[in-house]
């Protein structure tokens, strides 16, 4: 059990941390924000009304991606945002009040605690195989159509001009974000998703300003990060998706207080 766990942990990890660069750099971080928190709603009706969570959880995720990146393309920032915030709201309550109306048989078993806050127990073969064939597919999308995605992330409106159709590369990108949420949930946890989407990323930003050195570090960080947050899960008996999501924190947060350091004497000698 442990090296399968291992195993997932860290291939899951890469997906999520891939997938969270390539939103990030299409400026897709708020809807992925949003996504995530649907597919936690998702998962929780699922469990309620004995559905299957991982589909039920991609159908919710997914709906919200298009939705919101139909009204990203038509309406201001502020009011996408707005939306994104509404529904991150809807979602969340929605996801608590399915786990209150259960009842104690439902509240018991190994699924609800998967939602929360991760299992070991949710990583089965075809699991593992979905998140190979999934991974497989995604690096393969991003090296096949690495020159368009970058030229979007470059000038948006430059790629467009160009003949790229930024929309369904947008699109695309939204469906790996939307699977890689789904198949990770119930590994990881609901509230812990988003941990492995954003901080690797922002780490990588932080550090270099190199594309393809921020891709590499990301996708590096949230594998070693994992890993050891999920050797501290097992070591200690805690719940495996909130460890790895506090020690990500925690080794993310003192490299941000080095570079603000560095900064600050830097503009002291300046």
């Amino acid at each position: 059990m442990f090296w399968p766990v291992m195993i997932t942990i860290a291939l899951g990890s890469v997906l999520l941390s891939g997938t969270g660069y390539y939103t990030s750099k299409l400026g897709l971080s708020t809807i992925a924000f949003g996504a995530a928190h649907a597919a936690l709603a998702g998962a929780a009706i699922a469990y309620v009304t004995n559905l299957n969570p991982t589909i039920l959880s991609l159908a919710l995720a997914t709906l919200l991606g298009a939705i919101l990146s139909i009204v990203a393309r038509r309406a201001s920032n502020e009011l996408v945002n707005n939306v994104i915030m509404t529904a991150f709201s809807a979602f969340n309550a929605l996801a608590l009040l399915s786990i209150y109306l259960s009842n104690t048989v439902v509240l018991a078993t190994v699924g609800v605690g998967a939602l929360l806050w991760g299992s070991p127990l949710a990583v089965t073969p075809n699991r593992f195989l979905v998140i190979v064939a999934l991974l497989a597919t995604f690096f393969s999308y991003t090296s096949l159509f690495r020159l368009q995605l970058h030229s979007i992330i470059f000038d948006r409106r430059l790629a467009e001009a160009e003949g790229i159709r930024v929309d369904l590369f947008t699109l695309i990108t939204l469906v790996f974000l939307c699977f890689s949420l789904a198949v990770m949930l119930e590994v990881v946890g609901g509230f812990m998703t988003f941990t492995l989407l954003y901080v690797p990323n922002a780490l990588a930003t932080t550090i270099t300003s190199k594309a393809l050195i921020q891709l590499v570090t990301s996708s590096i960080y949230g594998l070693v990060a994992s890993l050891l947050g999920a050797l501290l899960s097992f070591t200690l008996d805690l719940p495996i998706g909130a460890t790895i999501a506090l020690t990500i924190s925690m080794l993310t947060l003192p490299i941000y207080a080095y570079k603000i350091l560095l900064q600050h004497l830097k503009n002291l000698k300046a």
